[in-house]
């Protein structure tokens, strides 16, 4: 007999993009999560909240084993940012910062428990670093939101890619308002353009460019869509984190 002690619900997440770091260990780039999931077994007479806690630091050994491997950058990774003088220590402190969103008790005595990161809470350390100035008064722009279509090029997911243009000079890479940078992450991926977080994310009149895949975390794009990019710097579209990305990898 099992029974559910508590359950988040998804709406949407049999729609996400999602990679694979290990066994049990995955990161859900639609939701900006890490997702994790461990048990643990009675032993003899031990209560269950003794087997809660087993399970618990099981969550957090495989973190600590597994979180590395996550890619900030298409140069950086965790692991990277980890060994850093300026982030690691930020970071070791954020690492136990995960929930539980599913705890199962069963009669034999085991607990099995699905926890989740943010990545977006995570990595503000980091974010923060790529900021700009809140301005004033932030324009509102020719574009609600940026719309990059990778499709059909491989592009693997990263935290914070970059965008260039047909000369590779970069053109975005994660700049948000020092503001928004505290409560946002600065893109969501999905693997197509109707996922219901995309209308969200960017609002009613999107920037949509097409972009090819430019070396890891990179994309890069024409010199029309280039243009149209650029008119976005500055205005709330970049500034509040409204981008999207689409790749079918």
């Amino acid at each position: 007999m099992m029974w559910l002690l508590l359950t988040v619900a998804l709406a949407g997440a049999e729609d996400d993009l999602t990679s694979e770091l290990a066994r049990g260990v995955s990161v859900n780039w639609t939701r900006g999560v890490v997702q994790v999931e461990a048990g643990s077994y009675r032993a003899g007479a031990q209560a269950a909240k003794a087997v809660e806690q087993s399970a618990r630091l099981a969550i957090d050994d495989r973190l600590a084993d597994e979180l590395g491997e996550v890619p900030v950058t298409g140069a950086l990774s965790v692991d990277d940012l980890l060994q850093s003088a300026d982030f690691g220590p930020p970071l070791v402190s954020r690492r136990s910062r995960w929930r539980v969103v599913e705890a199962v008790y069963a009669a034999s005595g085991k607990v099995d428990l699905q926890a989740e990161l943010s990545l977006q809470d995570f990595l503000k350390p980091y974010t923060l670093s790529l900021a700009v100035p809140t301005p004033p008064t932030a324009q509102e722009g020719p574009h609600t939101g940026l719309i990059v279509d990778a499709r059909g090029e491989g592009l693997a997911p990263v935290y914070v890619p970059t965008v260039s243009g047909p000369d590779g000079a970069p053109i975005w890479s994660g700049e948000m308002y020092d503001e928004d940078a505290v409560t946002t992450a600065p893109c969501v991926w999905v693997a197509h353009p109707d996922h219901p977080v995309v209308a969200e994310r960017v609002g009613a009149s999107p920037l949509r460019v097409k972009g090819v895949a430019d070396g890891a975390g990179r994309v890069r794009v024409g010199a029309a869509d280039a243009a149209a990019l650029r008119s976005l710097k500055g205005t709330m579209a970049l500034g509040h984190g409204r981008v999207v990305m689409v790749t079918d990898l």
